[in-house]
């Protein structure tokens, strides 16, 4: 566009230019010292050069006024632009920030992922635990009340035992304090018998 009224402007001057030589004003018309028989052919170039010269005159406005509604539309254009590049630099500074928060999310993420797989290994190894410690619990629970059943029956059977025998040991005790007596009344009579048979030897001797 800007060419094309660039060559309308030359154009235009060129035509002034020419009028300029033929001795003619754009205000009005000078007196020609041309011959009489070349005054009808000079008036006529000049009426076009002027008409020639309105006509480009007026493309020239006409394009000025294009060049300067498509210059204001421009600057808006521009203005826009300008506003879209301010918005799409935002847009990349807030993409490079979310971009940044994405990466600690993901290593805060990573970070916490491997803090629940050491939590769970060790959830595993402690349920092992418990359960081990459970069965050895049941296994002495069970110990104990097979001991406590054992101990509970030599303690019936031993009251059972006590109580048969006690009536026995008494019968012994009995007997045994029986047969001492006896056995003391035995060697008493032992004795007496054993000093008369030495006594009668003596009384016979006599």
């Amino acid at each position: 566009m800007k060419e094309q009224l660039q060559k309308s402007i030359t154009e235009a001057q060129d035509l002034k230019a020419k009028l300029n030589n033929l001795g003619m004003n754009l205000g009005e018309p000078q007196t020609l010292t041309l011959e009489e028989s070349d005054k009808s052919s000079r008036s006529a170039e000049i009426s076009s050069l002027k008409s020639a010269i309105t006509t480009l005159e007026e493309t020239i406005t006409r394009q000025k006024s294009r060049i300067e509604t498509i210059e204001t539309s421009h600057r808006g254009t521009l203005t826009l632009l300008e506003k879209k590049n301010a918005e799409i630099s935002r847009n990349e500074e807030e993409y490079k920030q979310l971009q940044t928060k994405y990466t600690e999310g993901r290593r805060q993420i990573s970070t916490t992922e491997n803090a629940l797989q050491e939590a769970q290994s060790q959830v595993s190894t402690l349920t092992y635990k418990e359960q081990t410690l459970q069965q050895e619990i049941d296994f002495l629970r069970k110990d104990n009340e097979r001991l406590a059943a054992e101990m509970n029956t030599k303690s019936s059977d031993f009251s059972t035992y006590r109580k048969e025998k006690v009536p026995q040991f008494r019968m012994l005790g009995f007997w045994l304090m029986c047969s001492r007596h006896k056995f003391r009344g035995f060697s008493r009579s032992l004795r007496m018998y054993l000093r008369r048979r030495i006594q009668m030897p003596n009384k016979i001797v006599c």
